[in-house]
């Protein structure tokens, strides 16, 4: 039993698990188009548990970085992670 008197188990995350979270959305739309992108995003997705909820968040805002880095590319492009000042290490 938790210290607040309830069985729930209590859930953490670490940023290494936000950190894979975050890899594994940029291999996902790596070549994808701002449109193909857009549509993961109007998809998005809920956990039904908080940290479910909070893996869904981490991949959203990915996501919607990347949509982001992608629009200021040029037109029909494409993400790659070298288009992204991320990756490359320059933050956004």
């Amino acid at each position: 039993m938790n210290t607040d008197g309830t069985n729930r188990r209590k859930t953490t995350t670490t940023a290494r698990s936000d950190f894979e979270i975050r890899m594994a959305v940029r291999q996902e739309v790596t070549g994808l188009t701002y449109k193909q992108v857009r549509e993961l995003i109007s998809v998005g997705g809920n956990g039904a548990d908080p940290a479910g909820r909070h893996a869904a968040a981490v991949r959203m805002t990915e996501l919607e970085g990347i949509q982001n880095v992608v629009s200021q590319q040029a037109f029909g492009c494409g993400y790659t992670a070298a288009g992204d000042p991320e990756e490359r290490g320059q933050g956004h």
